[in-house]
């Protein structure tokens, strides 16, 4: 079989288990008592427990669907968090109904200076470079590579530097440019890489020069834990969508660059040790 069909094989797979099992991947998530751990409760939305702290990165309902697979439970779910906070503003990671909703039943939310803020001053500001708590996490927003490298795609888009119990956390976000000194000057001990390897390059396996570019990347800081994540995005077309095949590749080509690293390709409701 070829890689286009296969691809569209991949889609359609992912399509369906998400359907069967999208409100299981959620409850598992969502399980308290599991200090220490990250989980994905979509393809880029995260659950934190760290130091006695939820922190929520970029919940968010792709599809109307989902939120109805879950209407009895989300808003309680999004209340446990001590906060949550969102990246930039595209549809698989920012929700605005979504956020506004539980905003207005007492969610703790964060949104970056360059997303519209709620008239009634509800939502909290995050600026670059201005650190600020949440529980027991201090976090540090900056400027992440959203943008290709001549400017002509891309949005604004934060990226965060978390210090916590369980070492520094660095998420990039979205990358669209792997220029390592755009990455900040800090060792961090784990990072969260989403696997992007080219505009419209995922049936043209291995994605070179943009796979070595992302292994560099996603090591540069010094982690001693990966997290690859944001696979099966089955809102995107087959020649946009990054699957295990892919994954996997940038966890060989990282293992070649530093051997020492463990790394990890996140799924949906499973839960990860920190």
């Amino acid at each position: 079989m070829d890689i286009k069909s296969l691809q569209y094989e991949a889609l359609a797979a992912a399509s369906r288990d998400l359907r069967m099992n999208f409100r299981q991947y959620w409850s598992s998530a969502f399980t308290p008592g599991r200090d220490g751990t990250a989980a994905l409760i979509a393809p880029a939305s995260y659950r934190l427990d760290i130091g006695g702290t939820r922190l929520l990165i970029d919940p968010v309902f792709r599809f109307g669907w989902e939120k109805e697979a879950v209407a009895d439970r989300w808003i309680s779910d999004l209340l446990s968090a001590d906060g949550i906070i969102y990246t930039h503003s595209h549809a698989d990671h920012y929700d605005p109904g979504t956020a506004y909703e539980a905003m207005k039943c007492g969610a703790k939310i964060w949104l970056p200076e360059f997303l519209p803020q709620s008239d009634d001053g509800g939502f909290k500001k995050i600026r670059k470079g201005e650190s600020f708590e949440i529980g027991s996490l201090r976090i540090t927003p900056y400027d992440s590579a959203h943008f290709s490298p001549d400017g002509s795609t891309g949005v604004p888009s934060f990226g965060y530097i978390i210090e916590s119990s369980a070492g520094v956390l660095l998420f990039p976000c979205d990358v669209r440019n792997y220029d390592t000194s755009l990455l900040p000057d800090i060792h961090a001990d784990i990072v969260f890489a989403h696997v992007w390897l080219g505009r419209g390059n995922a049936l043209n396996v291995p994605c070179e020069p943009y796979l070595s570019d992302f292994a560099r990347f996603a090591v540069m800081t010094g982690p001693s834990k990966i997290f690859l994540a944001h696979l099966y995005e089955t809102g995107r077309v087959p020649e946009e969508m990054w699957t295990y095949l892919h994954a996997g590749l940038c966890m060989d080509r990282i293992n070649g660059i530093c051997p020492s690293a463990d790394i990890s390709i996140m799924r949906p409701g499973r839960v990860y040790k920190l």
